[in-house]
């Protein structure tokens, strides 16, 4: 008795196990939202933004350009943490942690 008990037992916890996970969204399924570079907000009030602060180092010429240029909006949106961490004191910058949290993805290189 003590056997069949414990066999459903672990049917059941089977079945939920298996019955969360379908209908949980599976994270690769997310849809990864990088707005245009080129688009207004970006180009219009956060590029001169890092302009001020990031110059001339992520932008043509500079010495960080080549690995994280900061005149396309998908680097600081793959890069969040970190310039987070740079404009979090900035109260004038408050515009670029904004647009950071209004276009979160999901960055699968970080896994």
């Amino acid at each position: 008795m003590k056997t069949i008990s414990l066999f459903i037992g672990l049917l059941l916890i089977v079945f939920m196990i298996r019955h969360t996970a379908m209908s949980s969204p599976a994270i690769n399924n997310r849809p990864e939202v990088i707005p245009n570079s080129d688009s207004g907000e970006f180009k219009m009030v956060i590029q001169p933004i890092l302009l001020n602060n990031c110059s001339p180092c992520h932008f043509p010429g500079g010495k960080m350009y080549a690995s994280m240029p900061f005149d396309k909006a998908e680097t600081i949106i793959h890069h969040e943490a970190g310039v987070k961490k740079r404009f979090q004191k900035e109260k004038e910058n408050n515009p670029v942690i904004a647009f950071l949290n209004k276009n979160k993805c999901l960055d699968i290189s970080r896994f």
